[in-house]
């Protein structure tokens, strides 16, 4: 949230990792669980993901969405923690909101799949217009 609202503020949105995840609106995965739960013959896993896409993308999404044109900018992850405790968290809080990118950088969350698609039955909404619908 903390990267959307930089961009929504025009203020530079940073991140550490420089892999990709797969992002969808959580009324997605809600509703296609919903579904999932009603089926009667149902698959035995599903591995529900968005269109694998780097921090990166969702910048150019952001930019998008907001009609700002501020920095995307990739730093290490130390300096990410240092700018989150320069903002005003303390080294604890910094460090938890640091970690919440480790399962994008361990590839966990970059497993390709169109199962989510396929149970809704539609596209996903666009980057662009989840970035503005979370914004409000």
């Amino acid at each position: 949230m903390g990267f959307l609202q930089s961009g929504a503020n025009n203020q530079t949105a940073t991140y550490w990792t420089d892999q990709q995840a797969g992002w969808a609106l959580e009324r997605e995965y809600a509703e296609a669980a919903a579904k999932v739960i009603t089926l009667e013959n149902p698959d035995a896993i599903y591995e529900f993901a968005g269109k694998i896409r780097s921090y990166a993308d969702l910048g150019a999404a952001l930019q998008t969405a907001t009609g700002n044109n501020f920095e995307v900018k990739q730093v290490s992850r130390d300096a990410y923690q240092a700018q989150l405790q320069a903002g005003g968290l303390d080294a604890d809080t910094a460090a938890l909101f640091t970690s919440f990118q480790a399962p994008i950088e361990d590839g966990s969350l970059s497993h390709q799949s169109d199962s989510l698609v396929k149970v809704l039955g539609r596209e996903l909404t666009s980057l662009p217009e989840a970035i503005n619908e979370i914004l409000n």
